[in-house]
């Protein structure tokens, strides 16, 4: 079993990885690639919808200055010690051959996976009675899940969250949680926590233990968030019965806790399995596989972008070491719509061949850092063409405008009402060599609750229990996966004239499981 812990937008000092399934460990270091021809322009583009398919319509983008002050409140801002995985290489570069067109595919392999039993989640608060959450959560008594400790209350606002009154009881001095689950197998157990009694940097200091064997080390509210301010705390642990135990271990003061949840991350006692991967093996110059869709247009795209995606494999293609290149050009193209922009790049889908609920998504990638570029490794609700966005969802497993905004960023988007939609998530500072090496980009995505990470070191965690009310959880569906390149646009603003083109966001593998 993997134990972690997990805390929204900071790193604890204590995350012991999953064993992955076989097969799924991370591949050899990537050999050096030979430079390629020179890519060649389409002939004939498949033509493009007035607004171009996925396109975000209505919603707003703002400047990369105002964006970033805008999630201040959201994002959490922190500096952490990356465990790097990536291997330096030599430069890779993208192959095309002359002529070759590719034509999008419009089905691949099905691979959908059944969304998980909504008796998967449990969920207690601290208290002798139910709870319903502002969000219409229902929330057991902890009284009969929880082991020792004494209930506080207070009435201030704790801030951090919309959902400011599941914080203001909490169970102090609990030696452990012993929790009602469905059945054998892997959860991922969420504390909800805040400094609500005063108590300073020092003053109340924990441990996390689950099978005997720490999980966390040194949990300290105050330290990390400063008082009257939501926390969270992750946990994976598995069971072969009906009950998960987590214990906690105090080091200083007493342990509080608001609430506790279990949300299911697969059944049995089994390892992760596979449920899609897409390895990019294949000879230099080949166009991605079936699975794959390029999308094909201008239009803006819903940020005002200066890119047109094409269908060709000189923006898209197998480098023939094991990797997919999405190429973003420097060159005025016109497409068979008659529109003319000055960038090509790609944009490849699996919305025609694969979705999915839930699971971990991981993608190990080389990312461009070049001014004026979004490279993203993302995903979105299949209801896209009927229900539109926001109110489809979008879950970006990475966005890098690193010079918009010096960081990258895993966030959710969803509906509240609004046409901008709500956004939850945080950002980090991109690993140093961010550029020119391999890095992995992972979410979790469970029942109630979406945790980012990179390289293995989580930053991020984004719990449906702290929405706000009018904004709607809209992460129990399918999804399907993207991957872009765009140039230029409201966010992250356009390239100089003298940054240097092509500019290449190579990826090594995508893998889903479960």
């Amino acid at each position: 079993m993997r134990q972690g812990v997990w805390s929204k937008g900071r790193a604890l000092k204590s995350v012991n990885d999953e064993p992955r399934p076989a097969g799924s460990t991370a591949r050899p270091a990537a050999r050096d690639r030979a430079s390629a021809s020179a890519p060649t322009a389409d002939r004939s583009p498949a033509p493009p919808a007035p607004l171009p398919p996925g396109a975000r319509p209505g919603r707003p983008r703002r400047s990369p200055v105002r964006r970033a002050l805008d999630w201040g409140p959201r994002l959490a801002v922190f500096a952490v010690l990356a465990v790097v995985v990536g291997v330096l290489i030599g430069p890779r570069a993208l192959t095309g051959r002359d002529g070759d067109e590719r034509t999008a595919p419009t089905a691949g392999p099905t691979g959908a996976v059944s969304p998980a039993d909504p008796a998967s989640i449990g969920r207690w608060r601290a208290g002798t009675g139910d709870y319903t959450d502002a969000g219409g959560l229902l929330w057991k008594p902890d009284a009969g899940v929880a082991v020792g400790g004494t209930l506080a209350s207070t009435d201030a606002v704790v801030d951090g969250t919309g959902n400011p009154g599941l914080y203001q009881s909490q169970r102090v001095g609990a030696l452990a949680y012993r929790l009602p689950v469905a059945g054998p197998g892997s959860y991922l157990v969420l504390f909800h926590l805040a400094e609500t009694s005063g108590a300073r940097a020092g003053g109340r200091v924990f441990d996390v233990t689950v099978d005997g064997r720490t999980a966390a080390s040194g949990v300290d509210v105050a330290a990390r968030v400063g008082p009257l301010r939501a926390d969270w705390l992750a946990v994976y642990a598995s069971t072969s019965t009906d009950l998960v135990e987590v214990r906690l271990v105090a080091r200083a003061g007493s342990p509080a806790v608001a609430a506790v949840s279990a949300s299911l991350v697969r059944s049995g006692t089994g390892p992760a399995a596979t449920v899609w991967a897409d390895e990019f093996d294949g000879p230099a110059g080949r166009p991605p596989g079936a699975a794959w869709t390029a999308a094909v247009g201008a239009g803006g795209w819903g940020n005002h972008e200066l890119q047109y995606y094409t269908g060709r494999t000189a923006n898209a293609a197998l480098d023939g070491a094991g990797g997919l290149v999405l190429r973003a050009s420097r060159e005025s193209y016109t497409g068979a719509d008659g529109v003319t922009a000055p960038y090509t790049s790609a944009r490849l889908t699996t919305e025609n061949s694969f979705s999915f609920t839930y699971g971990r998504i991981e993608a190990r990638a080389r990312i461009p850092d070049g001014i004026g570029l979004l490279p993203a490794i993302w995903a979105m609700g299949v209801d896209l063409p009927t229900a539109g966005w926001p109110e489809a969802g979008e879950l970006d497993v990475v966005e890098a405008p690193i010079r918009a905004i010096g960081s990258i960023a895993g966030i959710v988007h969803g509906p509240d009402g609004t046409p901008a939609g709500y956004s939850y998530g945080g950002r980090r500072p991109p690993p140093a060599d961010v550029a020119s090496a391999f890095h992995t980009y992972a979410v979790d995505w469970y029942p109630d609750v979406i945790v980012y990470s990179v390289d293995s070191q989580p930053y991020a965690v984004v719990a449906r229990a702290d929405l706000a009310p009018g904004e709607r959880w809209v992460f129990d569906k399918p999804f399907y996966l993207l991957f872009s390149l765009a140039v230029g646009g409201d966010w992250p603003g356009d390239p100089p004239r003298g940054q240097a083109f092509p500019q290449d966001m190579v990826i090594d593998y995508v893998r889903v499981t479960r």
